[in-house]
């Protein structure tokens, strides 16, 4: 299962923390990937919250 990582700068719209709440998290106003996926619904939860970004800061590695 692909992991995800932040590529830039948060924004804090919190479009993540919404969609993905249990793998997104803020802090000090930006979005931080609390917990990788462990399921696959958490990965696809991911892979919206990555869809919703309006900045694309949310990347698969």
């Amino acid at each position: 299962m692909n992991q995800f990582e932040i590529v830039k700068k948060c924004i804090g719209c919190h479009a993540c923390t919404r969609i993905a709440e249990d793998n997104f998290i803020m802090s000090n106003g930006e979005a931080i990937i609390f917990s990788q996926p462990k399921t696959d619904y958490e990965y696809e939860e991911c892979i919206n919250a990555m869809k919703a970004c309006p900045i694309q800061a949310i990347k698969k590695i």
